[in-house]
């Protein structure tokens, strides 16, 4: 199955087509629904735990359509840069990175397990790049998280 997908400033969602072939009628409406959505904000901090603004901070999505599920592997979300957009900040003069409204995948589209799972890391200003982690993300609510 393929996808569309709505995107804007502050929500995420997706519904499943099936592409059509010919002799097969064309859908009269589709419902595409906006997925309910968690916050995330992450507080970089350097080796001497001081706080680091400036620091580009990337998140994954695990589930499907956006992610992938194997934790070794991490895709942009998107080729468009307004959509990847969404899953990478800077932190700000206190050390934090905001994500206001990441989405949470359908546990009807892959395992359930990982419909709130997200891997995030820190890209620092000297270039240099920590590991993967995860996250598991709370509908409609804010999750808070320390990297170094």
């Amino acid at each position: 199955h393929s996808h569309l997908f709505a995107v804007t400033s502050q929500a995420f969602g997706w519904a499943r087509i099936a592409p059509t072939r010919g002799g097969v009628p064309e859908p009269e409406e589709l419902e595409l629904r906006l997925r309910p959505s968690g916050a995330l904000n992450v507080r970089v901090l350097d080796a001497t735990d001081e706080r680091l603004p400036g620091a580009r901070v990337v998140v994954r999505p695990r589930f499907p359509p956006l992610g992938v599920e194997r934790e070794e592997l991490a895709y942009r979300v998107s080729n468009l840069r307004s959509v990847s957009a969404l899953f990478e900040a800077l932190t700000d003069e206190h050390g934090v990175a905001r994500f206001a409204a990441l989405p949470l995948g359908d546990p009807a589209e892959g395992p359930p397990e990982l419909a709130a799972r997200y891997s995030v890391r820190v890209e620092a200003l000297d270039g240099s790049v920590g590991p993967w982690g995860t996250v598991e993300l709370l509908a409609e609510r804010e999750v808070e998280l320390e990297l170094r």
